[in-house]
């Protein structure tokens, strides 16, 4: 009899003992971060009693359901709290193209102190090509002023003396 509470006591204590051996807030808070790190760097948590709470931005939807995802597979973790908002898109303004008289008009204008190449320039569907001979020191200024005239592309098929 003594014998049998000796043993279910050991049993007792052996089931809390393995009970407490989970994870540690701050193992699995290690865990965490790597991951974060690589898959949301806005983004940071705060773990307690293996509680996760997200804070910061995602970049879009699709991640922060990654994340989430990832973060719920972390030996340890029981819940996550998602306190984390998404990024608020930025509004981007449309391109703008010129038509070729527009381009023509403006290529004249931009292209008056590089008489040279003015004269070798063509444009066609909102794309000017450049051809002839042009100084390796005026070109970054003429793709410069030409690219400034919203064209679809500026091709350059000048050669560079």
């Amino acid at each position: 009899m003594k014998f049998k509470k000796i043993a279910l006591l050991a049993i007792v204590a052996g089931m809390i003992s393995l009970s407490a051996c989970g994870p540690k807030d701050e193992a699995i808070q290690k865990s965490i971060q790597e991951k974060l790190t690589t898959m949301a760097p806005g983004v940071s948590a705060q773990v307690q009693k293996g509680v996760v709470t997200l804070s910061g931005e995602f970049i879009d939807e699709a991640t922060k359901a990654s994340v989430e995802a990832a973060l719920k597979e972390i030996k340890g973790v029981k819940s996550i709290t998602d306190n984390a908002v998404i990024k608020a898109a930025e509004v981007v303004a449309p391109v703008v193209v010129n038509g070729d008289e527009v381009l023509k008009a403006g290529v004249a204008t931009a292209l008056q102190a590089f008489p040279a190449i003015a004269s070798n320039v063509l444009v066609l569907d909102s794309i000017i090509t450049l051809t002839g001979e042009i100084k390796k020191a005026d070109l970054p200024k003429v793709m410069q002023a030409l690219m400034a005239l919203h064209p679809k592309k500026v091709e350059n098929k000048a050669t560079i003396k």
